[in-house]
């Protein structure tokens, strides 16, 4: 029953196994699918080597504006040259559908591994998020903001052999570049996941800093922490509400165990203003560095 539903996907997405992409990639299997396009597990026909293709849906790749963005990922993640973003090798356009090409990676994403394992040791979670912290201050000071950052996307890649996995930033399809030369991003158009959103993202995506990266990454070891995040609601509406008029669950109160110094930390890095968060994600990352274990 997988296997078929990937079939239909694939189908749906105007891509079997088989297929060629860009002249030299044939498309395997279908990996995942998410809002705007769906990645697949490639081989290139020269050299052999397996590499994960994302595409645009069809449907998306027919709007300038989304192509160009997608096509940003490129131009982000191809920057940053760091161990702990997925490296991008190639992008292009086929026939009217831009792809970018990525390493192929195994592992899982950290949301699988806290959906499996639930509440992580603070010890565990602070390692896996330091080096993704790491990489984050690299990309703010190259200008460029993630402004999706989630469990799904951070993979925790494992070559042959590892025992430890090796952290890494995914999809840049919707990262801001503060030099951008063309608008991408409309004064009231939020881009990103509403549950990792900070509140001033939601409100305008085309004016945040890298505070929104640090708010993400505090929902994310929030959520790592407590399997849970910090706000409920039974609407949309009601939680985009919440979020921009209620301060956040302590994460004391649904993980007693948690040290007060950690749950400041937390705290601060989910503070409803930019401007009461730390000064950067690498002053978070200096003041996790104590609880790292």
């Amino acid at each position: 029953l997988a296997d078929r539903a990937s079939s239909e996907i694939a189908a749906r997405l105007g891509l079997r196994p088989g297929d060629i992409v860009g002249g030299r990639y044939e498309i395997v299997r279908l990996l995942g699918e998410g809002g705007m396009g769906a990645v697949f597990e490639a081989r290139h026909k020269v050299l052999g080597r397996l590499v994960a293709i994302k595409v645009l849906k069809p449907e998306i790749a027919r709007d300038e504006k989304l192509a160009a963005r997608f096509l940003q990922e490129a131009r982000s993640a191809a920057e940053l040259h760091h161990r702990n973003v997925v490296e991008l090798s190639d992008y292009g356009v086929d026939g009217d559908r831009p792809y970018v090409v990525m390493e192929f990676l195994r592992g899982e994403t950290l949301g699988k591994l806290i959906a499996r394992e639930g509440p992580l040791s603070p010890e565990r979670a602070i390692a896996l998020l330091d080096p993704v912290l790491r990489a984050l201050a690299v990309a703010h000071e190259r200008g460029i903001v993630h402004r999706d950052i989630k469990p799904e996307n951070i993979f925790l890649a494992l070559e042959e052999g590892d025992t430890d996995p090796t952290p890494k930033i995914v999809d840049f399809g919707i990262a801001k570049r503060h030099d951008e030369s063309v608008q991408l991003t409309g004064a009231n158009m939020a881009l990103g996941t509403p549950a990792y959103m900070a509140p001033e993202q939601i409100m305008s995506s085309r004016d945040v800093t890298g505070a929104a990266d640090q708010y993400a990454i505090g929902v994310t070891l929030y959520e790592a922490l407590t399997g849970r995040g910090p706000y409920d609601a039974d609407t949309l509406h009601a939680f985009i509400v919440a979020k921009a008029t209620q301060d956040p669950l302590s994460l004391d109160q649904v993980r007693p165990d948690i040290v007060p110094g950690l749950v400041a930390v937390v705290m601060r890095a989910l503070a409803r203003k930019p401007e009461e968060r730390f000064p950067s994600v690498q002053a978070l990352r200096e003041a996790l560095a104590p609880y790292r274990g």
